[in-house]
């Protein structure tokens, strides 16, 4: 009886060795198949992608020494907004993305991409709070934040979510302000005309710093060779009234005074506005972005924000803080 006894014992304890060993073995397959692709540590989901992503390789490097210091302009217009593509790469008419690894402190690279109409995403973006880019420290200044999580290729053009080679923190003030407009400018373009477009997005890391001082937007049209587009600016990543430390991504607020249409400002009194007939927004007259407006499309009135609402208008993004 004792022997039946231990006989069934070891038995069943062998069986839930075996259910143990098992299991064991499943996770560790599980835990090498995360590891080697990275996904385990960084969530990457190629939403609405529907071009071939690759590694990033050029030999171009842009040429950020030659950056003045911010001075009060959200971008400038380098070299007479020729972008620095190679011969080969301005007939690139073969739809592709191409994303740098991240460094070892975790930033990204170039982005480059050659898309047409027919890449575009139809779905609108996903969440991309699970990513926090290098130097993520956020903070509010007044009603709005100091930080984006900002595309380096936009959604709109790319389909990528929330890919982490492609997200740096960025300033409200550069990617909301500035940035978007011309990425709204490069998919009118693709829009209308149907050709390629390549497109290349360069963070300027300096150093060991965690955030950008800015980035570089090239922009090019192919099959019409620049005709309807080229474009080659410098965007800093600034936000006026923070100092930013980019060695670690930290900021202090000095100023939360700025001329905005949000706040306690009245909606029915008489002030200057610039008008954009063509996208039916309107600007503060202090706006620097009304500048960027084209002429045929720009006029300058007296009048009230409820009174321009009322015909249709809204306010521009980059003046609402």
């Amino acid at each position: 009886m004792k022997f039946l006894k231990c006989f069934l014992f070891c038995i069943i304890n062998l069986e839930r060795l075996e259910s143990i060993m098992k299991k064991l073995f499943s996770f560790i397959v599980f835990l090498l198949c995360f590891t080697l692709t990275g996904s385990l540590f960084t969530p990457v989901t190629f939403a609405e992608t529907k071009i071939p992503v690759q590694n990033y390789q050029s030999n171009t490097a842009y040429p950020f020494e030659t950056i003045p210091d911010y001075s009060g302009d959200p971008f400038i217009i380098m070299n007479d907004n020729q972008p620095y593509f190679s011969e080969e790469e301005k007939n690139q008419t073969t739809n592709k993305i191409a994303l740098s690894d991240l460094d070892e402190l975790r930033r990204c690279g170039p982005a480059l991409e050659v898309f047409d109409k027919n890449c575009l995403p139809s779905k609108d973006r996903g969440d991309i709070h699970k990513v926090y880019p290098s130097g993520w420290h956020q903070k509010k200044q007044g009603n709005r934040y100091v930080y984006n999580r900002c595309h380096l290729l936009g959604y709109a053009e790319s389909g990528l979510n929330d890919e982490s080679r492609n997200l740096i923190t960025g300033t409200v003030q550069m990617n909301q302000d500035v940035m978007t407009l011309f990425e709204a400018d490069i998919l009118r373009y693709v829009r209308q005309s149907g050709n390629h477009v390549i497109y290349r997005v360069t963070p300027d890391f300096r150093g060991q710093n965690l955030v950008c001082n800015g980035l570089s937007l090239e922009a090019w049209s192919v099959e019409d060779q620049g005709q309807g587009l080229a474009l080659n600016v410098y965007l800093y990543n600034v936000q006026d009234g923070v100092s930013i430390d980019y060695k670690t991504g930290y900021s202090t607020i000095t100023d939360t005074s700025e001329d905005t249409l949000s706040g306690n400002i009245s909606h029915s009194a008489t002030r200057d506005l610039i008008l954009n007939t063509s996208s039916k927004k309107f600007h503060l007259a202090s706006c620097r972005m009304a500048s960027r407006i084209a002429p045929r499309n720009r006029q300058e009135v007296q009048d009230s924000i409820d009174h321009l609402e009322a015909q249709g208008y809204k306010p521009a993004q980059c003046c609402i803080h």
